[in-house]
């Protein structure tokens, strides 16, 4: 019940500054601990492991990332305004190069751009390793990007 009231909107919410997300964060650790029965001396990330939910800086980062990956893989499914929000870097000539194989997102100039969640979005996007980014379901990157997400 307060997984589900975490993360709605949180693709919204979720880029919110940290002084504003503590109280939440504080308040999900407290739920888990008295979920388990543990004392508030208990690590964190066990808590979080033990009931395979992330947390809410985390749950951000997941939640943006399962929107970009819908964006790209699944235009039909996708509204046409939030699609048109994350396009693909493609390469300027034909040649083969470094990055013109990978699935990086264009990053727009302007004071605008880099004060939208769209910007840091596609900042953690680029940074998910490209073995990940190219899964070939969403269950399948969703489940990899859940791992990478609690083992770093």
């Amino acid at each position: 019940m307060v997984h589900s009231r975490v993360s709605y909107c949180i693709e919204v919410y979720g880029n919110a500054t940290w002084n504003i997300l503590q109280p939440l964060h504080i308040s999900c650790n407290r739920i888990l601990r008295t979920l388990q029965g543990l004392t508030r001396f208990s690590n964190v990330k066990d808590l979080y492991i033990a009931y395979d939910v992330l947390p809410v800086h985390l749950l951000h980062k997941y939640c943006m990332a399962k929107l970009i990956y819908k964006c790209i893989n699944s235009n039909s499914t996708m509204p046409a305004v939030t699609s048109a929000m994350f396009n693909l870097s493609h390469a300027c000539h034909s040649y083969p190069t470094r990055l013109s194989e990978t699935n990086y997102l264009y990053k727009k100039s302007g004071t605008a751009f880099y004060k939208s969640y769209v910007n840091d979005a596609c900042s953690d996007w680029n940074l998910i390793p490209i073995t990940i980014r190219n899964a070939g379901s969403l269950s399948s990157f969703l489940k990899q990007y859940k791992k990478y997400l609690f083992d770093t």
